[in-house]
């Protein structure tokens, strides 16, 4: 498994384990949520028979608990919303971030195979002329070789005559 594959399937399990949390505070968010209407459906139940018990100051007093319930309840969930709305952005400047850091890593790797392409070229180079040169030198030593034997056939030649 390649580098780039082993960061995407971290990064798959990070968001993975993200969406996991999210998904449990969303369920402990809507048990809240039925918790509170049950309390209000509570509340407004008990409001029915005080109303019909009591008199306007006890009803009042009720309306106001209950209207301070729904105004916290309304504030709680835009609160939540706000909570969601800050995770997602935090998730996907996450995911730009790993999404960054894996083209940089990519180019870097281009990069250094590019340098070491031209270090290997130009040893390649190098050995290319070394092996050209010691053929050169092979060929002038035999010419030299061949030069000192007619030399010396010549002068036994010379000598015999």
């Amino acid at each position: 498994m390649s580098d780039k594959e082993r960061e995407r399937d971290a990064e798959n399990r990070t968001i993975e384990e993200y969406n996991r949390m999210l998904e449990i505070q969303e369920l402990k968010r809507q048990n809240e949520w039925k918790a509170r209407e049950d309390k209000i459906q509570l509340f407004m139940n008990r409001m029915a028979d005080t109303v019909k018990k009591s008199n306007d100051q006890e009803r009042e007093l009720e309306r106001r608990v209950v209207q301070y319930q729904i105004e916290k309840e309304q504030k709680d969930a835009l609160n939540e919303e706000k909570r969601k709305y800050d995770n997602q952005r935090r998730l996907v400047e996450i995911k730009q971030q790993l999404d960054m850091q894996v083209q940089e890593k990519k180019q870097k790797k281009q990069h250094e195979n590019m340098v070491n392409e031209i270090y290997m070229k130009k040893w390649m180079d190098l050995a290319e002329e070394d092996a050209k040169k010691r053929q050169h030198e092979e060929e002038i030593g035999k010419k030299k070789k061949l030069e000192v034997k007619d030399f010396l056939l010549m002068q036994m030649g010379g000598n015999h005559a």
